[in-house]
């Protein structure tokens, strides 16, 4: 088995509203039931990002946020994100899910 340095997680974006930004983005194991879904890591903006048509990059080099099975060695682990996006003029803050992506990411 081949230990990886780090794992990378893409974000892509496009927005309709003209000049939305990142807010944060949350990284959740994906559970069945009759678990709840956990959340597992955090990525926050430390600057306005504008949202339309970019990608955020996060980069777990501690393998903390994509090996959310951890206690459990032989399961894969789920990962999806909720994205933030914030509209600076009303500070109005609204949230997309994405996909879910399996795989052993430890």
């Amino acid at each position: 088995m081949i230990k990886h340095e780090y794992w990378e997680g893409h974000t892509f974006c496009t927005v309709s509203r003209a000049g939305a930004v990142f807010d944060r983005i949350e990284f959740w194991g994906d559970d069945s039931w009759p678990f709840s879904d956990h959340k597992v890591g955090e990525w926050r903006a430390t600057r306005e990002t504008p949202a339309n048509n970019r990608e955020i990059v996060v980069i777990d080099d501690h393998w903390q946020f994509f090996n959310e099975d951890h206690e459990l060695p032989y399961l894969d682990d789920e990962i999806y994100a909720k994205v933030f996006i914030r509209d600076p003029a009303t500070n109005l803050v609204w949230e997309v899910k994405t996909n879910t992506v399996s795989g052993d990411f430890a």
